[in-house]
């Protein structure tokens, strides 16, 4: 999943959900709701850039005939979601269904929460 951006990491990553829990893929304007996009066109522009890149297929003659062919390992897509993730950013993903806060953190943020100081500082 190296080569998708982080919004098309999160479309994918949304439409996988969606199949899993509801055993239907999303309509357009779901995923333009869930990636934060207003525009159709926008939606599916990723929704193709997804489907040339090997990890979605669909039907063009049906809606809601999108199915995942690459990046089935869940636990692997959200290590490479939060790889792809801005320092300074969080986010809410569901694993199982459940929802987890996340957010990536710096060396100083791990040091401070298990209680150790700055090496450098002494």
């Amino acid at each position: 999943m190296e080569d998708l951006t982080v919004k098309q990491k999160r479309i994918l990553l949304y439409v996988k959900k969606s199949i899993e829990e509801r055993g239907i893929s999303p309509t357009v304007r779901e995923v333009g709701i869930y990636a934060g996009l207003s525009s159709s066109s926008t939606v599916h522009r990723h929704l193709s850039n997804l489907v040339e890149k090997g990890y979605l297929e669909k039907d063009e003659c049906s809606p809601r005939t999108l199915r995942v062919t690459k990046g089935d390992s869940p636990e692997a897509d959200v290590i490479e979601y939060i790889k792809a993730m801005d320092d300074d950013v969080s986010d809410i993903i569901f694993v199982e269904g459940q929802p987890f806060y996340i957010r990536r953190a710096s060396v100083e943020d791990i040091q401070e929460w298990i209680g150790q100081e700055d090496p450098a500082s002494c």
